[in-house]
């Protein structure tokens, strides 16, 4: 019986107008959106290429210096620095990436930054890309409603709803059939467009890896479910509704809420709930943090508390006392950095009563794009600081709390300790590299298992509520 509405459901929606535009106009988005995701993609790999080839060439320079050491892990507060690389999934979500830093210059002391570094026109990052957000996200949720808001409420009209349940057809069978008919046909364009739009990819020079078809597929699985909840809200207001106008205009109207109106509101909720101090604020505290550190320091080591000191760490001052201080100032602004994050992950917490806005979070988790890729790689860049001290430690040919006593103070042990640290010599092989890690496809699936959860659930509410409301519905 449930195949039977099935196949009568496909029929009429392969007949009507509504689907063959949205067939064509959906090849059309993931087509286009795959060839400019390609030149986008290939401006953005040629930029981080020639960023990282200047900042290898800057630390060649330096390590060729007299007191290399010092130059390369305590003066580049300027660079060199490091780059997050572009994402070739970017074309699942952009996540905003062109808006967000892609840059630090870290140090074995501090991390400088974030910062924006780009070579094409920096506007173009208020143009939102042509990716599934957008395409599945907004366009195709539309689609969903207008398929199926006459479900119900049309076939009323038409006076054949009245005949189908005359003949003993349950309505939880043609609740069921409406649903799966409507999916399928949205279905099919999608995994067609979407076989287009990774075969343009590919051709283009893009070389997917089998977890990256299964991110692929984890998105898919999203979408499918996003989907569905459109359908059940089509089907649920055609459930209510008593004639075509009506239902009509409630799709649009909620439609706009969720889609337009509830997601674009997290910034302004999470700025008034989750408040964080201003830049300016938190360097002064961080600053404030650094001078009571090095106070401290030179209280418990009275006979370092002459030795010169500076806003770095230059030769003659104490290894130990500036990585004291440093870590004090550090610890400021990475909880500073970690707040930022926060706030923007709790205004999308806030919009999560939106099926929308609980994709697009999903789809960026899984495809590792946007405030998720931003996060990764300011983690590793933090790591990538640790990674510099250890290798000081490692190269520091004198303890940590040696210091030199300039003026005639000075031992000659001293006065020969203090010349050596200009000739410490540095390997541009042994010197570390950052490289950017992708996370595994473990964390990928863990970080969008919360919305799957709530997609699922928005379906089974949704589904349940519209069981109910046709269960009580006057077919005359």
């Amino acid at each position: 019986m449930i195949w039977t509405i099935i196949i009568r459901e496909l029929m009429d929606h392969t007949k009507s107008l509504r689907l063959l535009i949205t067939f064509l106009l959906l090849i059309a988005l993931m087509s286009t959106g795959g060839l400019l995701f390609l030149q986008e993609h290939r401006q953005q790999t040629a930029d981080f290429n020639r960023n990282t080839a200047e900042t290898m060439e800057t630390v060649s320079r330096i390590v060729d210096r007299p007191a290399a050491l010092f130059q390369l892990f305590s003066f580049n507060w300027r660079g060199p620095f490091i780059y997050a690389s572009p994402n070739h999934l970017g074309f699942i979500s952009e996540g905003q990436g062109k808006n967000l830093p892609n840059a630090y210059s870290p140090s074995a002391f501090k991390l400088y930054g974030p910062y924006k570094k780009i070579r094409s026109n920096i506007f173009l990052g208020y143009f939102a890309g042509l990716d599934w957000a957008l395409i599945f996200g907004v366009i195709l949720s539309f689609a969903a409603i207008i398929l199926v808001y006459d479900a119900f409420c049309g076939e009323k009209e038409q006076g054949t709803l009245r005949l189908i349940v005359a003949h003993a057809v349950p309505r939880s069978h043609l609740m069921s059939g409406k649903f799966s008919g409507a999916l399928i046909a949205l279905g099919i364009p999608v995994l067609l467009g979407t076989l287009i739009q990774l075969l343009i990819v590919t051709i283009g020079g893009i070389v997917l890896q089998a977890a990256d078809i299964t991110r692929i597929l984890l998105s898919l699985a999203l979408t499918f479910l996003y989907l569905s909840c459109y359908i059940l809200i089509g089907l649920f207001i055609s459930a209510r509704s008593s004639s075509e106008s009506t239902s009509l205009v409630a799709g649009l109207l909620i439609w706009a809420l969720l889609v337009v109106v509830i997601p674009s509101t997290g910034g302004m909720i999470a700025s008034d709930v989750v408040k964080i101090p201003t830049r300016e604020t938190v360097y002064d505290r961080a600053n404030t943090a650094w001078e009571e550190a090095v106070t401290s320091y030179n209280r418990d080591n009275p006979r370092i508390s002459g030795a010169s000191l500076s806003g770095h760490w230059s030769p003659g001052e104490p290894l130990e006392r500036a990585i004291v201080a440093a870590d004090a100032w550090s610890e400021v602004i990475e909880q500073f950095r970690n707040q930022q994050i926060r706030q923007v992950l709790t205004a999308r917490a806030w919009t999560f009563v939106s099926p929308t806005a609980v994709y697009r979070s999903g789809i960026e988790s899984a495809a590792e794009t946007g405030i998720y890729h931003y996060r990764k790689f300011y983690r590793q860049a933090v790591d990538f600081k640790m990674t510099q001290r250890q290798f000081l430690y490692d190269h520091y040919p004198l303890p940590t709390r040696w210091f030199y006593r300039f003026g005639t103070e000075a031992s000659p042990e001293d006065a020969a300790a203090y010349e050596s640290l200009s000739r410490i010599p540095l390997s541009l092989r042994d010197v570390p590299v950052f490289r950017e890690k992708r996370l595994s496809l473990a964390d990928n699936v863990q970080a969008s298992l919360p919305s799957f959860l709530l997609l699922f659930l928005f379906c089974a509410l949704l589904y349940a509520a519209g069981h109910i409301s046709f269960q009580r519905y006057d077919v005359r």
